[in-house]
């Protein structure tokens, strides 16, 4: 009586990363505005290649552009709120986070977050970045490697229910404990993803309604 409705092929194998955004994005529910602009970056090379040489440490572009975000917020904190239910809160810290390739395709993706960006300097913040993202790259992600494994693990509809009951304790009532496998504020306020290592000029980064943002910086 029943027959296929589509040709298909067996389950294909995907990373802890790919399982846990299809219980991240599911419908298309809350608005999103998307642009874009070119900047002239060589004065800012210029002052990356200054601040390399007087702390010997590797400035990249990713850098300069936190510190740029984090003194924006700084002077509009209008900006830096957290969403709880209906209302909104002021948060007390700028905390900037970054999702990490481990592969140079975008396959898996890990985590990094620096906590006060806006009292850091490119090369503090540079300092706090690199050794995560080593760790992320050898596929040690200790700060949310257990929660990636946790909802890979999981039947897809109990994946979603994980993900909202554990979104709802974070924000709504703003709760935290290391059971979580997740770093306090684990995404801050803004995130911050370097769509140039994986080879592309220009792109969108979607919003993620787990994460109670309101940007996403590409």
């Amino acid at each position: 009586m029943f027959k296929r409705n589509a040709n298909i092929g067996r389950e294909l194998r995907i990373s802890s990363w790919r399982r846990s955004a299809l219980a991240i994005w599911r419908t298309a529910y809350d608005p999103s505005i998307y642009t874009w602009d070119e900047f002239d970056i060589a004065p800012a090379q210029a002052y990356m290649e200054r601040i390399a040489r007087e702390s010997g440490l590797r400035i990249t572009l990713t850098h300069f552009v936190s510190k740029a975000v984090a003194e924006m917020i700084r002077r509009h904190p209008e900006m830096n709120v957290l969403r709880r239910g209906g209302s909104l809160y002021p948060r007390d810290t700028i905390d900037l986070s970054y999702t990490v390739a481990s592969d140079g395709r975008g396959e898996d993706l890990g985590a990094a977050i620096v906590y006060d960006a806006a009292s850091k300097s490119m090369a503090e913040i540079s300092r706090e970045l690199q050794p995560v993202v080593k760790e992320v790259k050898a596929h040690r992600d200790p700060r949310h490697q257990g929660f990636k494994k946790v909802l890979s693990l999981l039947p897809h509809r109990l994946r979603c229910l994980v993900l909202d009951v554990t979104t709802w304790i974070l924000y709504d009532l703003n709760l935290w404990s290391p059971v979580f496998g997740l770093p306090r504020n684990p995404f801050g306020c803004v995130l911050i993803t370097n769509i140039g290592s994986l080879g592309l000029t220009q792109g969108f980064a979607a919003l993620v309604p787990a994460m109670r943002i309101p940007m996403v910086i590409a």
